[in-house]
């Protein structure tokens, strides 16, 4: 059966690291409720916690400094200083593969919300979960025909390392072409954090105190995720008043397509985003909602009357926003540490 083909996109965009479809992946299981009332069945019921799992071949590796610098320079440098790499292998499909999966989080970061109590999860809310798993899927399909293209090039990208790498060139630092593409892995997860039934059976003062501790910790992460909302929704309104205010000298400061649908998006998705229930937030957003929804990005660029009436009312919206932006918690939550991206020489194949 021929190997589908899949255009590799040109644009080139931070790097990150991260992997291929599970074939055993399943859909999103219903997951046991936890305790009434608590902070935790909130969240949870409006909500699920999705982990993802990435990983690429690595294609940088460290070289003995003794081999590439000139022996003066190593009589009076410490060479404990330095690091210096070499890069294994170079083709576009490596490239897109990167972008691709950089493009999801980028994604998933508009969709969900950082999961406070644990590094590299997002809380996917519920009524977005059909959109998300189906981009999930679609991802893995293209992130897979993205791999083949990679393989389907591997020998001709090895023999060009070796002519171009000459002694520095191991060929011990490349797997075989039968397990190349277990090195790129893609897996997601809908988990919950209930505690079990089953310590309560065995030590039920034990239970007590960790469903007490477990309360406590929903209780700062509800609060960690509205303000991360609400500095979010922040950041856009400045970013979109200071367009709108124009520069010194007069002149217009342009509204691109992909700000003006970064805000659209936002206030499409408050809503199911909205996991706190707050409503002091929501009404901003209505406010913000009922002066930009609908209107076209010429008008934007090109109307003044249309620009200063939205440009008053964000800064209302501005106003009401800083005062409670400054109640944030002292630990902050970005939206782009949710996943953090690793150093592509820590990957080894």
């Amino acid at each position: 059966m021929p190997r589908t083909r899949t255009t590799i996109p040109k644009k080139e965009t931070q790097q990150l690291i991260v992997d291929q479809p599970d074939p055993e992946r399943k859909g999103p299981e219903m997951l046991r409720k936890p305790a009434p009332d608590t902070a935790n069945q909130i969240l949870m019921e409006k909500a699920v916690c999705l982990t993802l799992k990435f990983s690429v071949l690595g294609v940088t590796r460290q070289v003995n400094t003794e081999n590439v610098l000139e022996q003066d320079i190593r009589e009076s440098t410490d060479i404990t200083l330095l690091r210096v790499t070499k890069r294994l292998l170079e083709h576009p499909s490596y490239n897109a593969i990167l972008r691709n999966d950089a493009a999801l989080v980028d994604y998933l970061k508009r969709r969900c919300l950082p999961f406070p109590l644990k590094q590299g999860m997002f809380l996917l809310p519920i009524g977005l979960l059909p959109e998300v798993d189906a981009r999930l899927q679609q991802f893995g399909t293209f992130r897979q025909n993205l791999v083949g293209l990679f393989c389907e090039a591997y020998g001709e990208m090895v023999a060009k390392a070796k002519e171009r790498l000459g002694p520095l060139f191991d060929p011990l630092e490349y797997p075989d072409q039968a397990t190349l593409a277990s090195a790129f892995r893609f897996r997601t997860n809908y988990v919950n954090f209930g505690l079990p039934d089953s310590l309560e059976a065995v030590d039920s003062s034990i239970y007590k105190r960790e469903r007490e501790k477990a309360e406590r910790q929903w209780a700062e992460a509800s609060d960690e995720i509205r303000d991360t909302l609400r500095r979010s929704f922040s950041e856009l309104i400045a970013h979109a008043i200071d367009l709108l205010t124009g520069r010194e000298d007069g002149k217009k400061r342009q509204f691109r397509n992909g700000f003006v649908e970064r805000i659209q998006e936002f206030l499409d998705t408050f809503n199911a985003r909205n996991l706190t229930n707050d409503d002091d937030l929501a009404r901003l957003v209505q406010q913000a909602k009922a002066v930009f929804s609908g209107v076209p990005i010429e008008e934007l660029r090109a109307d003044g009357n249309t620009r200063e009436a939205i440009r008053t009312a964000f800064g209302e919206v501005k106003s009401a926003l800083t005062e409670m932006v400054d109640l944030r918690p002292k630990r902050r939550i970005r939206f782009d540490k949710a996943l953090p991206p690793p150093d592509p020489a820590e990957f080894t194949a």
